[in-house]
Order: structure tokens, then sequence, then C-alpha cells
């Protein structure tokens, strides 16, 4: 059986390049130390990025709290919907650098880094040259739920962002005679993926059927290779799944955002499901679109035909979508969040970049300038919005901690509700220990000294009675004080904590 044809481009048929495409060749294959400098100034943008955000942020995002209270322990998972493997590299990153949201912002930056010199790689794997590869890299500030969501907000999107780009990496490099470590490190990154977000199965999937359609997948997965595959993506994935059979109701605890099987009709359900998935869709790539629609113009002539490794990136990506899009036929599930489809959808950076460099190489050049300056811009508003006065962000979380422990005294442990705000505590002191329902693994840091900390005006909340309960604490027996939320500017917020104490001091 012969060899498919090489990924690369080949040599001895160059794709056809104007003066001003030789220009902007010459500019973007620049070099320095050895390094393309576009790939040094991208690791310095996320090595600024988050140097930035350390600095000007004084709390966590949604996400980022979350994380403030589960990397207390490790654990085989955590619950929530989601794997454990961000937590895992969080806190071992936390042994080198003990500030939490220092830390957090270290891991993103790395993730970042890992992610799009897998995706530069990926498109150099395809075929494209050093100018389009640059312009897939940088086409990923156009996905608003990867260039500034993930960036900002989200913690295990950006994992699996990561690993699934170095997943595709050496995907698209699969052969009928790589050699077996190749198909290993394949199988290695495929459980890496499932642990950072389930959905990244919708990316594995697609690769299979992206080989299938190219009729590449026998070849590049012979029996014994096959068998290999499997046994290391078991033993990678099998802790956490064995840990999730035990555990069905933590692991499926936000399976409601999903509104599964909520309409009367299961057909009308269905529908509303599939056309919510198609807007989270649409919302995801269509600035993209937009913009490499518009640079490459009608009428479409393509210069050069698709290469193999275009071609089977293409299969995929297709496979990506109508997989993804058997989830609300199937499940009956009507809510699609426009971050959701990111595991499947994200190779679309490098489709449009193929896609340009096939009809319009000349203006790579102008596209690659336009996405820097949006990724600048982006660098901007970021670290301007969490300097605003009233940010979450902004919250003088240290100076509330030391106006909370001034009215009841040294706080060792705390049950807490609202975590997006009171998880930030950890931010002021790390070794403070967080008890939150949500994830019972915290009650081992449960006594009757514990603290229960909430905001709002209503009394205690019942998840909070509960806990106290446990350690035979009356919530009627505890005394109730009130300490205001004030943010670095001395401004007071909106917001008040309120502390139930067994005894003042």
């Amino acid at each position: 059986m012969p060899n498919p044809p090489a990924f690369a481009s080949d040599p001895a048929n160059p794709q056809p390049h104007g003066a001003g495409v030789a220009r902007w060749h010459s500019l973007l294959e620049g070099r320095w130390l050895g390094v393309p400098w576009p790939i040094l100034l991208m690791v310095g943008y996320f090595v600024l990025q988050a140097t930035l955000l350390t600095l000007t942020r004084n709390g966590a995002s949604f996400d980022g709290a979350e994380q403030l209270v589960t990397a207390q322990a490790l654990q085989w998972g955590y619950g929530r919907s989601q794997p454990p493997l961000y937590t895992w590299l969080l806190v071992a990153l936390q042994q080198f650098i003990t500030a939490p949201l220092a830390a957090e912002h270290v891991l993103k930056a790395l993730l970042f880094i890992a992610g799009y010199l897998a995706i530069y790689g990926s498109a150099r794997r395809i075929g494209l040259g050093r100018p389009a590869s640059t312009l897939a890299m940088l086409f990923l500030f156009l996905m608003p739920e990867i260039g500034w969501q993930a960036q900002t907000a989200y913690t295990h999107s950006a994992l699996v962002f990561s690993t699934g780009a170095m997943l595709l990496f050496v995907y698209l490099g699969l052969a009928p005679t790589s050699p077996a470590w190749e198909h290993a490190l394949f199988s290695a990154l495929a459980g890496l993926a499932m642990l950072s977000k389930f959905s990244a199965g919708y990316l594995v999937v697609a690769m299979l059927v992206g080989l299938a359609a190219t009729h590449q997948l026998r070849l590049c997965f012979p029996v014994r290779r096959l068998l290999l595959t499997l046994a290391v993506f078991a033993a990678i994935v099998a802790p956490h799944a064995l840990w999730s059979l035990n555990h069905l109701d933590l692991l499926f605890a936000l399976s409601g955002r999903f509104e599964l099987e909520t309409y009367a009709n299961p057909l009308v359900g269905r529908l509303i499901g599939l056309a919510t998935y198609c807007v989270s869709v649409l919302v995801f790539i269509a600035p993209l679109g937009v913009v490499a629609g518009a640079a490459s113009g009608f009428p479409w002539r393509f210069l050069r035909p698709m290469s193999a490794g275009e071609q089977r990136l293409h299969a995929m990506f297709l496979a990506g979508l109508a997989v993804m899009a058997l989830t609300p036929v199937v499940s009956g599930a009507s809510d699609f969040a426009p971050r959701w489809p990111l595991a499947a959808v994200f190779p679309y950076s490098l489709v449009a970049a193929s896609f340009v460099d096939r009809l319009r190489p000349e203006r790579i050049g102008p596209l690659v300038l336009f996405c820097a300056a949006i990724a600048v811009a982006f660098m901007l508003a970021i670290n301007t919005r969490s300097s605003l006065p009233g940010s979450r962000y902004e919250n003088d979380y240290a100076g509330l901690l030391a106006r909370l422990e001034d009215q009841v005294g040294p706080i060792q442990s705390a049950v807490i509700s609202d975590y997006p705000v009171l998880a930030n505590l950890r931010i002021a002191r790390p070794e403070l220990r967080l008890i939150m329902p949500e994830f019972p693994f915290t009650e081992r840091f449960l006594d009757r000294d514990t603290v229960y900390l909430w905001t709002g005006d209503e009394g205690m909340p019942g998840s909070l009675v509960a806990e106290a309960a446990k350690v035979g604490r009356d919530p009627q027996s505890l005394t109730t004080v009130e300490v205001p939320i004030i943010d670095s500017y001395g401004n007071v917020t909106d917001a008040t904590l309120h502390a139930a104490v067994s005894t003042r001091p």
C-alpha cells in the first residue's frame, strides 16, 4: 500500500505568489535567535498578559473562584460536571507559585502558549507556509470564546483548547509509517483532552471520522497500533472514570444547564436545541468567517488544490460539527452556551487560514496585522475592565478578611455561599480552608470553630444551616456580624458580608 502524500508543501510544485506575497513572506519569515519572530511575539504576548492580569486583578473569575475551592486538595474527581485535570495542574503549579491568583494566570499563559504553538505547527504540517501558519495562529483572536473569554474567565475550556490543539498537531501527522510512540502520544493526548473537558470526546470522534473519510483509518490504525492506542487511553482516563461511576450525582450536578427534555413535545425541544447549537457555532466562528470571507472576496478561484493534510483537516472539522449536532437530537438538550462547541470548533482557524492561502495569499500580511491589532486591543480592554471601580476583580479581599477577623477573631476555616466573591478570600490567605456544600470533599475542613459566610440581605442560607448541623451547631446559637465589602479604591460596594460565629473573641 503506498504512503499517503506528504503534508508539507512540495518544493517541486511551488505555489504561485506575486510580488506582494513575496514581500509579506519576507517580513513574516524573519527570525530572531533562530526562532520565527511571530512565535516570539506570541509568547511575549501571553507572558505580558499574565503579568498584567496578576498586577491589575484582586479577584478571580467565576471559574477561577471555583478553582480556589477545588485546588485545596487532590482528588480523582471534583464534580460539577467537569473533569479534574485543570485542578491537578493548578495544584502542581501552586507548589512553586504560592500566590493563587498568580498561579492561575501563569497556568493559563502556559496553556495558551502551548495551544497557539500547536496551531502554528498544525498549519505547517498541512502544508501552509510560515506566513499562513502565523495567520492561523492569530485567527484564534477572532474567535471571541478563545481570544477573549478563555483568557479571562474560563478554566477547563482554556485547557481543552490547549490539549485539543496539541492532539490536533499529532493527529495531522499520523501516517501508516508512524512509529508506535506517535500512536501512544496521540492516545495519551486524547485521554488528557478528555480529562480537560468532556466535550473533547467530540474532537476525538471527529478525528476518527476524518481518517475514515480520507481512507486512512485502517492504514493509520492497524490492529496492534489500535490496541496500543486503546490501552494508553484507558490507562489515563480509568481512575477518573471509576470515580465518576461512584459519584454520578456529583458528575451530573450541573446537567440541568442543558435543559434536557424540558419541552412537552420532544420534537419541539430537539428542534430548539438544534437551532440553539447552530447559533452557538455561528457566534463562535462568525467574526473569523466574516473577516476571512471579506478578505478572500469573490469570485473564488483557488490557486492550488488542497493538500492531503488539508483534506484530512476539513473532513475532521465537518465531522466534528455533525457529531456535535447530534447531541440535541439524541439527548433532547435545548440549551447550548457559546463556549460549549469550543473543543470541536477551534480548528476553524486552520480551515480559514487554509482558505485564504489558497485564494488570496497576497492578503495574508494585512490580515496578520489586523489580527495582531485585535489581540492588542483585547489585552488593553481586558486589563482596563478589570481595573474599573465596582468590578468584582477590584474588591479589597485582604482588607475584607482583616476587618472580619477584627470582629470575630482568627479564622481557620469557613463555609461559604456566593463563591464568586467569597472564594477570593483565599487569595488574601492561601492557607484559609473553605468549605462548599457542592464539593463534599471540603467537609474534611469543617469543625465547631468554622465560620459561616454569605452575602446578600437574606438570613443564613439553608446550605450553610445544614453544614452547621453536621457539627452540632444551631444557627440560633451563632452570633451574626456584618462587614461591608470595600473595593481597592475605598468605595463601599452594594454587597455586605455576613458572618455567623459561635462566640465573639
